[in-house]
């Protein structure tokens, strides 16, 4: 229990604080009661930062937001396969909550950060939500804050639920009839497998098993598993047979599909047919991959969403 005394014209408090250890603190009470009453506080502090409903003084109370989000970039945010959410937290985070110190970073103020912005949509906004999120979750983990999340207290943003958008039967051979035919095996293998940009351009020759009708999807990018962390047989469509056909034939064994290789150099298949009526085992109703109606497809020439 906290207790006041006395000594050199001084009131003096003595207590024992969030880590266990006992004090003695000179105070600036001109009464005793005054002294008795910072002591009282002091002890309620102490049991807050005991039971972790306020962190305990530390690297939290120098440390600044800004220097919270250099240190996630250094230490997890560079191995990242996707590094777009960097510059999109610090556009909206560094300059209102990057000078403040982690203990004034409460969920009020990260709430009012996140409603300023009119232009970003609520998923946006539960993303940088997350952002925070996690970086006060592993600031905790490595021992730079020892309180509750403040990301944790902050409501989620409703997100408005929408019908899927993906291409149609009847689509799928004007699409590919008005592509330059070098970029057709491309856009008819994302079409026909649902796979994302990064699988797609990491494919080799020797994951590509026409006579078995199937694809293994094994990577992405540089990295030698997908995003999922896993790998997957894919089957390969009817439609999509005579696309990779003409595509293996200028493929060496073990060459990855990288968006130069896989621009046909002679002459591929020509314009798309449309796709028998009847409907294909590895398919459905539309007649596009299973995969495709997951997510929205949006294709371009140039790029395509991952």
């Amino acid at each position: 229990m906290a207790s006041v005394y006395r000594k050199n014209a001084k009131w003096y408090v003595r207590f024992k604080d969030g880590a266990g250890r006992w004090r003695d603190t000179a105070t600036k009470a001109g009464l005793k009661t005054e002294a008795k009453e910072l002591a009282k506080e002091l002890e309620r502090q102490a049991e807050r930062q005991r039971r972790g409903l306020e962190p305990l003084p530390g690297k939290e109370q120098s440390m600044t937001f800004g220097e919270l989000m250099d240190w996630w970039w250094q230490e997890f945010g560079r191995r990242l396969r996707s590094q777009t959410i960097r510059s999109f937290a610090e556009k909206h985070f560094r300059a209102s909550l990057g000078s403040l110190p982690l203990t004034n970073v409460t969920a009020a103020k990260i709430e009012s950060v996140l409603r300023k912005p009119e232009d970003l949509s609520a998923e946006s906004l539960n993303h940088l939500r997350a952002f925070t999120h996690r970086l006060f979750a592993l600031a905790h983990r490595h021992g730079l804050w020892t309180g509750s999340n403040p990301a944790s207290a902050v409501p989620r943003f409703k997100v408005a639920k929408r019908l899927p958008a993906y291409l149609r039967q009847e689509e799928v051979p004007r699409l590919l009839t008005a592509l330059d035919a070098r970029w057709r095996p491309i856009f008819a293998t994302a079409i026909y497998t649902g796979l994302r940009r990064g699988e797609l351009l990491a494919l080799r020759k020797a994951d590509v098993d026409l006579d078995a009708g199937t694809i293994a999807v094994c990577r992405s990018h540089g990295n030698a598993t997908t995003k999922g962390g896993h790998a997957d047989l894919l089957p390969i469509a009817e439609e999509l047979h005579p696309y990779l056909r003409a595509r293996l034939g200028f493929l060496s064994v073990g060459v990855r599909f990288s968006a130069s290789r896989w621009k046909t150099p002679a002459r591929g298949p020509g314009p798309a047919k449309s796709p028998p009526s009847r409907s294909r085992p590895s398919g459905n109703s539309h007649g596009v991959h299973p995969q495709v109606q997951a997510k929205k497809l949006r294709l371009s020439t140039t790029r395509s969403q991952p």
